[in-house]
């Protein structure tokens, strides 16, 4: 009797000093979708040391490994090409091996790049003819188009007035 509960307060404990919060519950990858207007462009993908990790079309669902940023270049002929980036993001469910995962838990989620998450999400592209130069309304006054990024990583286009001072 005796040597099956030390049996299993072994076994617990060895169940919780081998878990690692983040890469048991997020996976040290992540799918992000990548989508565009219009469909079937080129997408090709380069790791943050420059290696490329993914050539396809839109609309594609691509496992990105954690631990590192890329770089995605979308392309389709007659279109202006978009390049956008995958992010770090500090992954707060690392946190989690301070209470159950331990000093093990830490070593896996760093080696496995679990305790960083990708963001954004997902990618959606509406690429621009190269033809359409929107420059100018049917006012007369002339715009430019501004490229922002947000700090959730999701492009957005602005077009502003460009009047005299």
């Amino acid at each position: 009797m005796k040597r099956k509960v030390v049996l299993l307060v072994l076994l617990i404990a060895l169940l919780i000093g081998l878990t690692s919060c983040a890469t048991i519950f997020k996976g040290s990858s992540k799918q992000i979708p990548i989508n565009s207007t219009p469909s079937n462009a080129s997408i090709v993908i380069k790791n943050s040391n420059g290696l490329q990790v993914f050539n396809g079309i839109t609309p594609s669902t691509v496992t990105l490994k954690k631990g590192q940023s890329y770089n995605v270049v979308i392309s389709m002929s007659g279109y202006r090409t978009e390049t956008l980036l995958i992010n770090q993001q500090f992954e707060p469910l690392f946190l989690g091996n301070l209470i159950c995962g331990g000093i093990i838990g830490i070593i896996i989620d760093l080696l496995t790049g679990a305790y960083m998450d990708l963001t954004p999400a997902s990618l959606y592209v509406n690429l621009e003819s190269v033809g359409e130069k929107k420059t100018e309304l049917d006012d007369g006054i002339k715009y430019a188009v501004v490229r922002l990024v947000d700090l959730k990583g999701k492009n957005h286009k602005v077009i502003v007035p460009l009047v005299k001072a």
